[in-house]
């Protein structure tokens, strides 16, 4: 019966250890809509798209753009940002 025991709490140690030494992702994974001029979802298909991120919400410089081409369905279309231009080294801390 502790055989049984031990072998659970060295099985259940041994899966903490894979959790906790996961690697971090460094992708984000954005949906949308895209839309015409009219506001009408675009036709389907692919459609070059340029996402950015800036440190602030008025704009100013880039800290980080990436080009993609995504497939629309009614508009809607999914991407993981940083899966052309890596994320890494960014600072998501507001500083």
């Amino acid at each position: 019966m502790h055989f049984i025991d031990l072998s659970l709490t060295v099985m259940f140690f041994g899966i903490l250890t894979n959790t906790i030494s996961a690697p971090v992702t460094t992708q984000i994974a954005y949906q949308g809509i895209l839309t015409d001029n009219a506001g009408n979802p675009v036709s389907d298909g692919e459609h070059t798209l340029e996402f950015d991120l800036y440190a602030d919400s008025a704009g100013g410089s880039s800290l980080w753009t990436e080009t993609k081409k995504v497939t629309t369905k009614g508009g809607m279309f999914s991407h993981m940002l940083g899966s052309v231009t890596s994320l890494e080294g960014l600072k998501f801390d507001g500083q």
